[in-house]
């Protein structure tokens, strides 16, 4: 139900594996603000990598803070336990502003986005 609505909002997010991704669900005492998605990959020696799969927030809430609110508590309590550093499937350009504004993701003397 609720990939679907982001769907509606959103026509590129994409729905993924059941069995693999985790979900994280914001509310306030009005109803749904949002959503993450994550999954844990095996890295290249075996070691689990947090990857974010997808952040919507709806369309009435954004440019609130939820979604860097969202982001963060996700990297603090599920990806850096894991983890020094973590993925990001095919963020949109709110999700690397927000990467970018949380110190995740910044940018290089030729303007390429780096890992922090």
């Amino acid at each position: 139900m609720l990939w679907r609505q982001a769907k509606e909002e959103e026509g590129s997010f994409i729905y993924g594996d059941d069995a693999k991704r985790r979900t994280m669900v914001f509310f306030n005492d009005s109803g749904f603000l949002g959503y993450l998605f994550w999954s844990e990959v095996r890295d290249g020696t075996g070691k689990k990598e947090p990857v974010l799969r997808q952040l919507f927030v709806k369309k009435e809430f954004r440019r609130q803070g939820i979604g860097a609110a969202a982001v963060k508590l996700w990297a603090e309590r599920f990806a850096f336990p894991l983890a020094s550093q973590f993925g990001v499937e095919a963020p949109s350009q709110d999700t690397i502003r927000i990467l970018v504004k949380l110190g995740y993701l910044h940018r290089d003397d030729k303007n390429k986005l780096v890992p922090a």
